[in-house]
């Protein structure tokens, strides 16, 4: 029987996106409208100075261009750095299996490699389609107790799907492909304990950068143990402490499109994605109750047991804290009626009332849930007036959710509101037609020079 590494490179090596079904070929052009709108917002985050700097004094004109400021670098720097805008603001996408963001790991993977190699569409969305499967595929395997132990599964799971991209990418053969994943396996890190801080960001980065030294290494002919994934020892062993249970998801590649079903979750709002339920329950409620700050005691947000863990930060002192604060995300909303990208920024959190607000907000595991292990089930938030009133709303599923999908042009005004965030002066226009351009041909090289804007 082939290693798990041989069986995911065999898949990934034979992908075809002329032989993808439609809708999992569209899931991966909007996943390109989501993802780079997000990195031009992320372009605007404090972090993004940090990064622009760095990318700056790394070695130039080495094949990569880091848009949107035009940089020449490496593949591995403009990976990493692409990342890191990417989950900034962590407003990329989740995919529920992944319990992680593969969007915002795996497109900058494309972009970095991709000009160089000529990629165009139909390798780009296949590059993006091998990762994506692998990355959810694994995650249902796996997630649910990486995350337990306190591991990041963007980055710990990321990386072997920034792998298989890679290698998708550069073509590589199967023999290769396995061997970019054993090497990537040693690289996988990432831990919780960072949410909230500029580290969680930086997991997107590393996971896509050390993605594609994996597939550069297996290029120039380093090789990994065969059994790196399921052997004794090895990455199922140690992240999900079972050795077979990576070959049984797999042998669903193919079968099942974890894309199409569950699908992924776009985000709404620029937060962690444990609080989007409540802050869908509490908005519907604001607007139909005509609710305003004045007339709210308090708020009861009765969520699962991974949420919790996941909003840790009542009276955040950052924007990245905010970002993991059920009590200012929903005190924003009880504050404005909505929660938006103008809430994360240093002079919204120092607002007294979001911050009063917040203090009328708690969280409790839903009783139904008490015994809920896995991803994020459903969450239902209670809201007391003063004059003794009660009101309650519940979602199963998030706005953005493969449930409940944005239209085609609620994705596109996500793309235009992150972009003119980086250059509102800028027509936008043409960058949304370059990714629009891959389901027709386009390439990589077009789509990296019309994202390419100095403000």
């Amino acid at each position: 029987m082939n290693s798990l590494a041989l069986q995911l490179a065999g898949w990934t090596c034979g992908l075809q996106a002329a032989h993808l079904p439609s809708n999992v070929r569209e899931t991966a052009v909007r996943a390109f409208i989501d993802t780079l709108g997000v990195v031009l917002a992320g372009a605007t985050d404090d972090i993004a100075t940090v990064m622009r700097a760095w990318v700056a004094e790394r070695p130039r004109d080495n094949g990569a261009i880091v848009p949107p400021y035009g940089l020449a670098t490496d593949p591995e720097t403009g990976a990493l750095a692409l990342g890191v805008l990417g989950h900034a603001l962590d407003f990329d996408d989740i995919h529920p299996a992944m319990l992680g963001h593969p969007s915002g790991v795996l497109i900058p993977v494309i972009l970095t490699l991709g000009a160089t190699a000529r990629v165009d569409g139909d390798g780009a969305i296949a590059a993006y389609v091998a990762g994506a499967e692998v990355a959810a595929h694994l995650g249902r395997a796996s997630a649910a107790l990486q995350y337990s132990r306190g591991w990041h599964t963007t980055s710990t799971i990321g990386v072997l799907a920034a792998a298989a991209t890679a290698a998708r990418v550069l073509d590589l053969d199967a023999a290769a492909t396995a061997h970019a994943l054993g090497m990537a396996a040693s690289a996988a890190a990432g831990l919780r304990a960072n949410f909230g801080s500029h580290a969680k960001p930086l997991h997107a980065g590393q996971a896509a950068s050390h993605g594609v030294s994996a597939a550069l290494w297996a290029r120039a002919g380093l090789q990994a143990a065969p059994d790196a994934l399921d052997g004794p020892r090895g990455y199922m062993e140690s992240f999900a402490g079972d050795r077979g249970a990576g070959s049984k998801a797999a042998a669903d590649l193919g079968k099942h499109w974890e894309l199409v079903e569950p699908g992924l979750q776009v985000k709404l709002y620029a937060c962690c994605g444990g609080a989007h339920r409540s802050i869908d329950a509490l908005t519907d409620m604001v607007r139909d109750e005509r609710l305003t700050p004045d007339m709210v005691k308090d708020v009861l947000a009765l969520v699962d047991p991974i949420v919790p863990t996941l909003l840790v930060h009542p009276e955040p002192q950052t924007v990245a804290e905010a970002r993991f604060s059920l009590q200012y995300c929903l005190g924003a909303i009880l504050a404005d009626g909505r929660l938006s990208l103008k809430h994360f920024t240093p002079a919204s959190l120092e607002r007294s009332d979001i911050r009063e607000l917040g203090r009328r907000i708690r969280m409790e595991i839903h009783p139904e849930l008490v015994s809920h292990k896995g991803g994020l089930a459903f969450g239902e938030v209670q809201v007391r007036t003063r004059d003794g009133a009660r009101f309650s709303r519940r979602v199963d599923h998030p706005k953005g959710s493969g449930q409940c999908p944005l239209t085609s042009a609620e994705l596109e005004q996500k793309f235009f509101d992150c972009a003119r965030l980086y250059a509102p002066a800028h027509d936008w226009a043409p960058a949304l037609q370059a990714i629009l351009d891959l389901r027709t041909g386009g390439s990589v090289t077009a789509l990296v020079k019309a994202l390419t804007v100095k403000p």
